[in-house]
């Protein structure tokens, strides 16, 4: 399933870091990337209801506001409340793998920014076997006074196929800006294609973020969720990373400079 419609989604705020964070820069022009995977259908025995009150209840935090806010594992129902209740981003999303649970009906990856949904794709990774059907959603749109600014969110997966998936959101999709899951950790076999990001131009919203939480259900904190930028943007030096309880991963917050 795919839809584009109107919502507002958050990112959070950390207060001991906020004086640290780079000079704010203006809607619009890419500064600002958030990436959250949402854990939607939460430990895949039910339907996560905090996620939707924590993403409103934060949004208002943040001036200027992130231009992209980019989730994965997002659920159906999860999609309508955000749209019902914040309504000033635009939004794309491909849920791709059917649960048909109450309230998650479908999940899948969503983006949401700033400015129009002026044309948007979506796909599954050709080497793809796990059962949810790991994929992308993308969107090109004007940023920063170019008209063809494209940017995606994606969930790779758990094995040995993340690199070539990796690879493929490098090559093939070709965003100006990537981020999400990738469920590539240090040491993996996955990240001889993430140094391949760095070697062709790619800049990384800090090295150190974007960890998992410590609960049970992940691996003891190891790395998997990245914040990519090409040009015309570079990505600056800090980062922000926020635990949260209503997932299992952390919130991970990314600037850059054009």
């Amino acid at each position: 399933m795919i839809s584009s419609r109107r919502l507002a989604v958050s990112a959070v705020a950390l207060a001991v870091l906020g004086a640290l964070l780079p000079a704010c820069h203006g809607p619009g022009n890419g500064g600002f990337v958030f990436d959250w995977n949402i854990w939607g259908y939460k430990g895949n025995t039910a339907y996560n209801p905090d996620v939707v009150s924590a993403l409103v209840n934060t949004i208002s935090a943040q001036d200027p506001k992130p231009q992209y806010i980019m989730l994965q594992e997002v659920c159906s129902n999860q999609l309508a409340q955000l749209a019902a209740q914040l309504p000033e981003y635009s939004s794309a999303s491909y849920l791709q793998h059917p649960l048909g649970k109450p309230n998650c009906q479908s999940f899948g990856n969503a983006m949401f920014f700033l400015g129009n949904a002026d044309s948007v794709s979506y796909g599954l990774y050709p080497v793809n076997p796990n059962y949810e059907q790991r994929g992308y959603v993308c969107n090109v749109a004007t940023v920063g006074g170019r008209s063809d600014i494209k940017a995606c969110s994606t969930h790779l997966d758990l094995d040995a196929s993340s690199s070539a998936q990796a690879t493929y959101m490098r090559t093939t999709v070709a965003p100006h800006i990537a981020a999400g899951d990738y469920n590539i950790t240090p040491g993996h076999s996955g990240t001889a294609a993430l140094n391949d990001y760095r070697n062709n131009g790619w800049t990384e919203a800090t090295s150190g973020a974007g960890e998992l939480s410590t609960s049970s259900t992940t691996d003891g904190g190891s790395r998997r969720d990245y914040i990519w930028f090409r040009a015309p943007f570079t990505a600056d030096l800090l980062a922000r990373i926020t635990p949260r309880a209503e997932s299992d991963h952390h919130t991970y917050e990314g600037w850059s400079s054009t």
